[in-house]
């Protein structure tokens, strides 16, 4: 996961909170404006009393603004600047005048009331894929994919028959699997064997010991000197080895000695 993809969820969840926060904001305002119009229907007087507040209060569904909200006069030419219903206008004999209802009510609640399900799972996808990307494993992952590269054209011929084997130099044959040292390349019959970069510095150490065997000791200590415990590093590495040799066709098997010694031989 690359962190331009961590990127875009943040967006996603920015923007799907954002889009959360204005339904709710529409819903509440809708809330307030009917219930100053069930208000203004049951009014008596031409102005606002306690009665009217507490009336216009009872018609709120939301039971948070029901704490706060208010009726309060306003300016003809007023504009919303906070969570408020329209307008509603008066007359009083020649006066004219505005009434409208206030939610007084903060960003924090109107964001509580909203639903947020939605960019709650976006931001926590978020997380997992910020530290998905960080992570040592995935790191790694890309330096192993930096480092296994096409295979290029040999100078030297390669050695795969019998008779150009001659010819080379620095060349071991184990059950019909070449290793050749300069380029550090295995051939089966003339077909490459491709080996993780873990694999071939194994095989070259199965290759470059005269018995073919190698202790467990051995191994660790230059495959994972840092590591305190790499038994089970080492038994997966094996086993991967093996199923690699199959697939090819090798005709090789590794053997172990009760787990602490392995050897290379040719299969019976």
């Amino acid at each position: 996961m690359s962190f331009m993809a961590c990127f875009t969820l943040l967006v996603a969840t920015i923007l799907a909170s954002m889009h959360s926060y204005r339904t709710a904001e529409a819903d509440l305002t809708r809330d307030l404006d009917q219930a100053l119009m069930l208000t203004m229907e049951m009014k008596t007087a031409d102005y606002i009393m306690p009665d009217t507040v507490r009336t216009y209060r009872s018609f709120i569904k939301t039971p948070l603004l029901r704490q706060s909200a208010t009726l309060s006069y306003c300016l003809p030419d007023e504009k919303r600047s906070t969570l408020c219903s329209r307008k509603v206008l008066l007359r009083h004999g020649e006066i004219r005048y505005y009434l409208r209802g206030y939610a007084n009510c903060s960003m924090a609640t109107v964001l509580g009331l909203s639903d947020q399900r939605l960019p709650m799972m976006l931001s926590l996808l978020t997380v997992l894929s910020f530290l998905l990307a960080c992570s040592p494993l995935t790191r790694k992952r890309k330096d192993i994919n930096l480092f296994i590269a096409k295979p290029q054209p040999l100078a030297s011929p390669i050695c795969v028959t019998p008779q150009s084997k001659a010819n080379c130099a620095d060349v071991q044959s184990i059950g019909g699997l070449d290793y050749l040292a300069d380029s550090h390349d295995f051939y089966f019959y003339g077909k490459e064997v491709h080996f993780t970069p873990m694999q071939r510095q194994l095989m070259e150490l199965f290759y470059q010991s005269n018995s073919h065997t190698l202790t467990k000791q051995e191994i660790c200590d230059t495959l994972w000197p840092r590591k305190v415990d790499p038994s089970e590093t080492l038994y997966t590495l094996i086993k991967r080895l093996k199923q690699t040799l199959t697939d090819n066709g090798c005709q090789l098997q590794i053997t172990s000695d009760r787990g602490r010694a392995y050897r290379l031989g040719v299969r019976n």
